[in-house]
């Protein structure tokens, strides 16, 4: 044997073992994990399987498309590929049922397997609704942002057929949809300097309007091409019966319409109050069901007429079996948009916080109370008595803009005497005077240079607040964990400095000298626990990095516009970053110079906060826009 085949030989001899060795590394490598809580999920599209009543797909917003395999009763998550979590429509080709299509904020996806997989085709604009002609496999027309568009390979090429039509550089279509029973006729609604709905009688190659009212959506009753109902939620819904020539304002206003696939003459209505019903062509009305939540959607299934699915805002999929009179929760689409989230260890807690309020897990996310029913959007607890909280309420014109426990979040009394304004971005507790309390306020609509208030200080434990003079703007406030005389604060494009526990502040620009090298409106600070020189500013575009307590900074990185939401250090790492976007999280072991996607687990959702455990530093939590919390264990 000579020796080229020895090596050979040897290098077979452990390829089992190389193989093994990778799979069980791949294995063993870090992966978030949900915790929940199991709620909040806001589903904006629905679509059933044409040839299988049973499977049926659904959108949870900021957590991409779910599927059943049983008619909706239960949901998992297939969105492999599908990287933009923002899905506003969804399709089945009737043709081809394994071609399921997605529009989205990011783009139009097309998945060939039944939604096991999804790639991005060339139409990059944010896709608001999707028409599939029945006759051919593959021809589509979509609905956008920025205009009308046609495919015939089943959305991998795309061609403009807007161009035109209106004066306007950005057509605005948000409804599209074809006549069943003549699918190359379709209209579509444009809003803009010269609102009005458009007709095709081509599937979709040349367009004519035949109104100039703004709609928000369009049905077409499956028997007849020219009967079209447009919504609108106010002025009133309109109806035509000759093909837009002619049309008529109906005695409801709702923003949604929906025709019955199995019942000609039969309209349905949705809005906050549930789900109103037509049955005389939209001449007169009846609410047919209260589901306690807006309905946004509605899909009935073709080889099922009475099986209806109805998206809500806050609360799934809900399911009827009788043609909508009454609903049943389904299961597996856990969407909750979460704003924060807070680990109190010695209590076992887990807090996390969102438009439906705050909620809490003792259990390791088993199971999860809702203790607080506003809008939070700040949580800070006492480090000297983990029972005593505060949170900041998201409303601008609440009542009462902070709140106060002293028994671990069971119960909440308002302190808010002095503050003015809200919403409240950031809380924070001074380690050494825990009766002191900061509170941050932001309001985007006001001008950040002018003097409106910003930082509220409480010397009592939040019974009363002081505005501090000559700060404004302030979104997030973060600790020196070095020394407790020292407090940061993200202001425009800056950051304010104390030395002195919040008495006097010093403005420090991030970013280089020259303007337009500065942050752009800074949105967090992280501060590095085992340096406390460190620091990390985030904008919307860019990740900062500071290596003398802020007084130079140099980019290091750049995400694009509006990605950039969370930053933190590694307690243990100072030169380990992890960075959250509208995508995933980032890490960077090198001080920021390069960076690796450290997504996996994560179903592509926009990370607003990222926390490492108190008491456990291989613990690293991430909340996101309607996921849920997540956690992964960093321990090798």
């Amino acid at each position: 044997m000579n020796s080229k085949t020895r090596i050979r030989f040897r290098v077979l001899a452990l390829l089992p073992l190389l193989i093994f060795s990778a799979a069980r590394a791949f294995a063993a490598a870090p992966r978030w994990i949900p915790l929940g809580p199991p709620d909040g999920a806001s589903v904006p599209a629905l679509a059933f399987d044409p040839k299988n009543p049973n499977i049926a797909y659904a959108s949870a917003q900021g957590a991409g498309v779910f599927k059943s395999l049983d008619g909706g009763r239960t949901w998992f998550l297939s969105s492999t590929g599908l990287y933009a979590s923002f899905v506003n429509t969804l399709a089945v080709d009737p043709v081809d049922s394994e071609s399921v299509y997605a529009g989205t904020t990011e783009g139009f996806f097309r998945s060939r397997d039944g939604g096991k997989n999804w790639l991005r085709s060339d139409l990059d604009r944010d896709v608001l609704a999707i028409a599939v002609d029945s006759r051919r496999a593959g021809s589509l027309n979509a609905a956008t942002r920025n205009g009308l568009f046609r495919s015939t390979d089943g959305g991998v090429h795309w061609a403009e057929t807007s161009r035109g039509l209106v004066r306007d550089a950005r057509f605005y279509a948000p409804a599209l949809a074809a006549a069943p029973s003549d699918p190359g006729i379709l209209y579509a609604s444009y809003i803009g300097a010269r609102s009005g709905v458009f007709r095709s009688g081509d599937a979709g190659k040349t367009w004519i309007q035949v109104s100039r009212d703004e709609v928000s959506s369009l049905a077409v009753d499956p028997a007849d091409p020219d009967l079209v109902y447009a919504g609108r939620s106010f002025r009133g819904a309109l109806r035509t019966t000759d093909g837009g020539r002619t049309w008529t304002r109906l005695p409801v206003a709702f923003a949604r319409l929906v025709t019955d696939p199995s019942r000609p003459g039969v309209v349905l209505g949705l809005d906050s109050g549930g789900i109103s019903i037509s049955e005389d062509e939209g001449q007169s009305w009846r609410l047919l069901s209260s589901l306690g939540r807006t309905v946004q959607t509605l899909a009935i299934s073709p080889g099922q007429p009475s099986t209806w699915l109805a998206g809500t805002a806050g609360a799934g999929v809900m399911r009827s079996e009788d043609r909508g009179r009454t609903w049943h929760p389904t299961a597996g689409i856990a969407a909750f948009s979460a704003t924060l989230v807070r680990i109190v260890p010695e209590r076992n807690a887990i807090f996390t916080a969102g438009a439906s309020g705050l909620y809490r897990t003792t259990d390791g996310g088993a199971s999860w109370d809702r203790v607080f029913q506003l809008a939070v959007s700040a949580l800070a607890v006492d480090p000297s008595d983990p029972d005593t909280l505060y949170l900041g309420v998201a409303t601008a014109g609440a009542s009462d803009h902070v709140y106060k426990s002293e028994d671990g979040g069971d119960t909440w009394q308002a302190r808010s005497t002095g503050i003015n304004r809200g919403p409240i971005t950031d809380l924070i507790v001074l380690p050494a005077e825990p009766q002191t309390v900061f509170a941050a306020v932001w309001d985007g609509d006001l001008d950040p240079f002018s003097n409106v208030p910003g930082l509220f200080r409480s010397t009592n434990g939040g019974a009363s607040w002081t505005q501090v003079p000559r700060v404004f703007g302030v979104v997030d406030l973060e600790l020196n964990p070095a020394d407790p005389n020292v407090i940061y604060a993200t202001q425009d494009r800056g950051i304010l400095r104390s030395d002195d526990r919040g008495r006097t502040w010093q403005l420090r620009t991030v970013g280089g000298s020259r303007p337009g090298t500065w942050a752009r409106r800074t949105r967090q600070i992280a501060v590095a626990p085992s340096d406390a020189d460190r620091l990390a500013v985030i904008d919307p575009y860019s990740t900062f990095l500071s290596l003398d307590e802020g007084r130079s900074w140099r980019n290091v990185r750049e995400w694009g516009p509006d990605l950039n939401r969370s930053v933190v250090f590694d307690p243990l790492d100072a030169n380990t970053l992890y960075n959250g976007v509208t995508n995933g999280v980032y890490r960077s072991r090198d001080g920021g110079a390069t960076w690796s996607f450290f997504s996996r687990g994560l179903p592509g959702v926009v990370v607003n906060d990222l926390v490492f455990d108190p008491a456990d530093p291989t613990k690293l939590y991430a909340a996101t826009s309607s996921a849920g919390v997540f956690v992964m264990d960093l321990r090798p």
